[in-house]
């Protein structure tokens, strides 16, 4: 069954009208056939949906222009598969229901899911790389994060100075100081390995303007 966000709101049925019209885009531009009108075997592969992201990321231009945010790109790929898996799951191929295991939720475990997970942290990881060379803000918390701040903010929670407290209060730090970072901070948490005598605090690697 699968598991991607669904309802009758009117703002995700205007999500899924706009996801198909850029398939539709996508489609005429890179000489596909109307997605309805594709075969199962078309759609049901890994090289379309490479196609229809790299489009998104890579050359669509919104109407104001700039492209795409990561989150819109995933939900827009996400909508697509999702349509095609109501149309060839049940009835399709063995083949095209294992390329279709990879909308049964993050935690499958088939080539497909392991593609899409892949496709995901890529979209993320270029449009975030694009934003922070472009001079953008990927930083949408309410105060600003300076060293100053997280020192202080480690002093007053944690034990006389202890690695473990520093270590434990850093979480609370990025969730009280930065709620609306803490997505950007999820991305590179595997880096948060490091502990800073000197400053008695713990550290990960974001990336920021020069």
């Amino acid at each position: 069954m699968a598991t991607y966000a669904s309802g009758s709101s009117d703002s995700w049925q205007n999500q899924q009208k706009h996801a198909r019209e850029l398939a539709g885009v996508h489609n005429k531009a890179k000489g596909y056939l109307p997605l309805s009108e594709m075969s199962e075997e078309a759609v049901c592969k890994t090289e379309y949906f490479d196609s229809f992201s790299e489009w998104l990321v890579e050359e669509y231009e919104m109407s104001g222009g700039g492209g795409l945010k990561h989150p819109s790109v995933i939900n827009y790929l996400q909508i697509i598969l999702q349509d095609s898996y109501a149309r060839f799951h049940t009835y399709g191929t063995d083949t095209s229901k294992l390329f279709l295991s990879c909308v049964s939720g993050s935690k499958a475990n088939t080539e497909s899911a392991k593609w899409l997970r892949k496709v995901k942290a890529k979209i993320t990881q270029v449009i975030s790389e694009r934003l922070t060379q472009a001079g953008e803000l990927l930083d949408g918390s309410e105060t600003p994060i300076y060293l100053p701040v997280l020192m202080e903010t480690n002093t007053s929670y944690a034990k006389a100075g202890t690695s473990e407290a520093n270590m434990r209060k850093f979480v609370l730090t990025t969730s009280q100081r930065a709620v609306s970072r803490a997505g950007e901070v999820s991305l590179y948490s595997k880096h948060i390995t490091l502990f800073v005598d000197v400053f008695q605090l713990s550290c990960c690697d974001l990336p920021q303007l020069n």
